[in-house]
């Protein structure tokens, strides 16, 4: 799987069950992504976070101040070499950590409901086996989880057959709290990307599938006056 962004642009509120939300700006950014698991690092809102929620479907698109001074012609996405526009994107895109969505729903019935729906060749057990979840937690509401919505949200993800699984910016202390690396080295088995927007002070493991890509701007926003000019302090 090989993913082509070309001078990407997102304005967007991203937002975690887990962790909250902030409003944050990506603008011009390129990168070839293929499979594996790319660590996106810099400060909460350089930029990120806003790209990776710019992926899903349930981000809903700010309108633009007046002034905003960016393009706004579309970019260009390549996936697999040929081109496609966000909504396609955003179809094979998955959203590690979310649990609202799955209401009274047990992970059981949430699992083997999206087998069923995607037909990929796992079965209930394999998926709890991989993501090693113990049998007393088949019975549980998503919402009960506490720190296993991590590697468990990401286990529903495989089951739907995604190929793309996002997470919201995570500092070095959350990071460092569970055992990410973990989960990130079980998707790398995957033929999926996985993108993880952190701050640039976590140490990443030297692993083949690991990759750092540095986001270099940081954008401030005036929330008090949205229709004037945004200012962008590049660092």
């Amino acid at each position: 799987m090989e993913l082509i962004f070309n001078k990407y642009e997102s304005y967007a509120d991203p937002q975690n069950d887990k962790i909250g939300n902030i409003t944050s700006v990506c603008n011009n950014f390129s990168y070839n992504f293929s499979i594996g698991t790319y660590f996106l690092t810099g400060e909460i809102d350089s930029g990120a976070w806003s790209f990776v929620y710019s992926l899903l479907e349930e981000n809903k698109p700010y309108k633009y101040p007046q002034n905003y001074p960016f393009r706004l012609t579309p970019p260009d996405i390549i996936l697999n070499g040929e081109p496609v526009n966000i909504n396609k994107i955003k179809e094979l895109t998955f959203h590690v950590g979310q649990y609202k969505i799955y209401g009274e729903k047990t992970f059981e019935n949430i699992v083997k409901q999206m087998l069923k729906k995607s037909k990929i060749n796992y079965t209930f057990n394999d998926i709890c086996e991989k993501f090693s979840v113990d049998e007393i937690f088949w019975k549980r509401k998503m919402y009960t989880m506490s720190s296993r919505i991590w590697r468990m949200s990401a286990a529903v993800g495989l089951a739907m057959n995604k190929n793309i699984f996002v997470l919201p910016w995570l500092s070095k202390a959350r990071i460092l709290d569970t055992d990410f690396f973990r989960l990130f080295r079980i998707l790398n088995q995957e033929d999926v990307i996985v993108l993880v927007p952190c701050s640039d002070k976590i140490k990443i493991p030297a692993d083949e599938k690991f990759n750092v890509v540095r986001m270099n701007s940081l954008f401030e926003l005036d929330y008090e006056n949205m229709d004037r000019e945004l200012e962008v302090d590049n660092i």
